[in-house]
This record gives C-alpha cells, sequence and structure tokens, in this order.
C-alpha cells in the first residue's frame, strides 16, 4: 500500500521530493524570491499578501512565481533610475 512505503521513508526524503514538485512549476520559496528582489522574507510575505507578487499558498507558506519576482525587480529598479 502507499501508505506503508511513505512510513518507511525518512522525513527529509519526503521534504525534498515536495520541494522538486514546486521548483518544477517555477516557484520559488519566499528566502529564495528575497534573494533575487533584495529584500527581506517578510517583504515577500507582505507584497505576496497584497496581490504585488503571484504565487500560491500551501498551508502556511507562500510559493512566489519566479516570473512574477523577476517583474517585480525589474520594476523596481527602473523606478529607482537603475
Amino acid at each position: 500500500m502507499p501508505s506503508d512505503r511513505l512510513a518507511n521513508c525518512p522525513q527529509n526524503a519526503l521534504s525534498a521530493e515536495v520541494t522538486r514538485l514546486v521548483d518544477a512549476h517555477g516557484r520559488l520559496e519566499t528566502a529564495e524570491a528575497a534573494a533575487l528582489i533584495g529584500c527581506s522574507d517578510w517583504m515577500v510575505r507582505k507584497l505576496y499578501d497584497e496581490g504585488e507578487l503571484t504565487g500560491v499558498r500551501i498551508g502556511k507558506h507562500r510559493r512566489i512565481d519566479k516570473a512574477s519576482a523577476e517583474a517585480y525587480r525589474d520594476r523596481d529598479k527602473k523606478a529607482a533610475g537603475e
């Protein structure tokens, strides 16, 4: 049974599999999006909650669309005159 296989699987292997599935969709964790944009994790969460960044919520976690983070970074640079 599938549940038996999961019960014998190390917990870190299960979380690694989930991360690979999320990455396959071009989404970033908040820390990764923050590094890309050049801001804090808190700011990424705020931008997502305000609709400035797109992505999905998975439980309490947010996964930010990489294209959305890149577009925000580019808009922010343009607005700053860089």
